[in-house]
């Protein structure tokens, strides 16, 4: 089984933030979309994540927020933006069923080093 592990520094915007957004102007929620995916690629980028070789993959998600106010729903609304990222970089070739089969995550506060831990397995 071949994994692949990323950190994304700090934290995505939760989806009241997005939902907020897209209230004020549709033209301002596509922007923040693509301002929180940006995000997310330049964070596989650095990570060197190479494309996946064997589907379906797996994918735990570890959320570190800096302190525990949001709600778990809430700060994972993020996988939109992991997902949407990891197929533009070319990692996953799609975002579908047939390329994810099952998600995991766990959420905790550490208020000295706020990230998003992604580990993508493949081969089950």
């Amino acid at each position: 089984m071949r994994s692949q592990t990323f950190v994304i520094k700090g934290r995505l915007d939760g989806m009241n933030t997005i939902i907020d957004t897209n209230r004020y102007h549709k033209m301002a929620g596509a922007k923040e979309k693509k301002q929180q995916q940006r995000i997310c690629t330049e964070a596989i980028l650095e990570c060197n994540v190479q494309p996946v070789q064997s589907y379906p993959v797996y994918i735990t998600i570890w959320w570190r927020e800096p302190n525990a106010r949001r709600d778990p729903d809430n700060i994972a609304s993020g996988k939109k933006f992991i997902f949407d990222a990891l197929q533009e970089t070319g990692v996953l070739r799609n975002d579908s069923m047939k390329e994810i089969c099952g998600t995991e995550e766990y959420f905790g506060v550490d208020s000295d080093s706020p990230r998003i831990v992604v580990m993508i397995q493949e081969a089950f």
